[in-house]
């Protein structure tokens, strides 16, 4: 037998897509399972909380009682080809769930509600693991180190549909469009701006309707992750709160493109996943918070296509929220809640399932195109 079965190094790195956690030594499956069974620091059956530390982390004798039969399985390369389809696809875990294959309380990576308790336990039995997240104190003062004032979006609210599609098409993005049905633009912000304003809500996402129609919202979103997110403190101090993990090879930024979404599910609310593959980029990790939000480039390296849970969705479930903190890891994300609400409405009475994700930077219009799409004018334009 392969001694690759027995560490947990590469388990963490490779199984679980959307992962926080740094590990400091290796784990045996027997360890791993008993870390599991105890909910500190794992998102495999994670959903309650225990003051115990990862098995063997502390010192403290091994209780083999607790080790999970489906915690083993999951440390099996089989077990990761599993995880790797239910983090890809949501709603054949839910489907398993529904029918009792797996127990409801298995977890992928899913964000749960905690209590303060519970987030107390969960955050201090981390620490015990080596793996230290954020204070209030630390947190509070990297909150306020990138804070800003509000960002305005008078200028772009000029723009019309055919003027949209002009830039569209000087980009080269209008050929792998449909005019015919709704689609959701996003226009990432200058560099110089999200420099300025790095937790702020201050792209655009425009709701472009058919031609028949011309119809154009514009709405304040973000394409850009949360600099909070690039610190590996920050990140464990999330899935103390959440059990929400975040992948190790670094903070995903979604890259120009046109990308098919399906309406779908996030926090229980509605939302649009991905119905086939992104590019992404990533941004390295780094430990201190000037460096986080010194956003230098939108094209960081490290590109990856696939599936990688980047989601269209809301911050708060309700109203609008000021800043992006942990409401995106690579999502695209509205702040206004009822905005997303208006899209998904949009196409439901449309009967349109699906809806292009069109993405471009201001960076990469040149002047002259801006200027030009801004003169040109609709007959019977319906915008907001």
């Amino acid at each position: 037998m392969s001694s690759n079965i027995f560490t947990f190094s590469e388990f963490y790195s490779q199984f679980i897509t959307e992962n926080l956690l740094y590990i400091k030594e290796e784990k045996t499956i027997i360890q791993q399972a008993l870390g599991d069974s105890g909910k500190a620091g794992s998102t495999i059956g994670a959903t309650g909380s225990s003051t115990e530390s990862i098995a063997g982390a502390t010192g403290e004798k091994e209780d083999f009682s607790k080790i999970k039969i489906r915690d083993l399985f999951m440390a099996t390369s089989l077990g990761k080809k599993f995880g790797k389809t239910f983090q890809e696809n949501p709603e054949f875990l839910k489907s398993l769930k529904e029918r009792g294959i797996v127990p409801n309380d298995w977890t992928i990576g899913d964000e749960v509600q905690k209590s303060e308790t519970d987030i107390k336990a969960d955050t201090e039995a981390m620490n015990q693991a080596g793996m230290s997240a954020s204070t209030e104190t630390e947190h509070k003062s990297n909150v306020q180190a990138i804070g800003s004032g509000d960002y305005q979006f008078d200028d772009i609210k000029k723009l019309t549909w055919q003027g949209l599609k002009y830039i569209l098409e000087n980009q080269k993005l209008a050929s792998k469009m449909d005019f015919k049905k709704y689609n959701l633009i996003g226009l990432r912000n200058y560099l110089k701006v999200k420099q300025d304003y790095p937790d702020k809500f201050i792209d655009a996402l425009i709701l472009m309707g058919p031609e028949s129609n011309k119809e154009l919202k514009i709405m304040p979103g973000t394409t850009v992750p949360g600099p909070l997110l690039r610190i590996p403190k920050e990140r464990n101090r999330l899935f103390a709160r959440t059990n929400v993990m975040l992948s190790s090879k670094g903070l995903a930024i979604l890259q120009p493109g046109v990308y098919s979404y399906k309406i779908g599910t996030h926090r229980g609310k509605p939302a649009l996943v991905q119905n086939g593959s992104v590019k992404v980029d990533r941004y390295p990790l780094v430990d201190d918070i000037n460096q986080a939000k010194k956003f230098t480039t939108f094209s960081p390296g490290n590109s990856e296509t696939g599936n990688f849970g980047i989601l269209v969705h809301r911050a708060n479930p309700s109203g609008t929220t000021s800043n992006v903190g942990y409401y995106s890891a690579g999502c695209i994300v509205f702040a206004t809640s009822s905005d997303l609400d208006y899209v998904i409405d949009k196409m439901k009475k449309d009967r349109q399932n699906t809806i292009d994700l069109v993405l471009g930077e201001m960076n990469d219009i040149p002047q002259t195109v801006l200027a030009s799409a801004s003169k040109i004018k609709d007959k019977g334009t319906s915008s907001s």
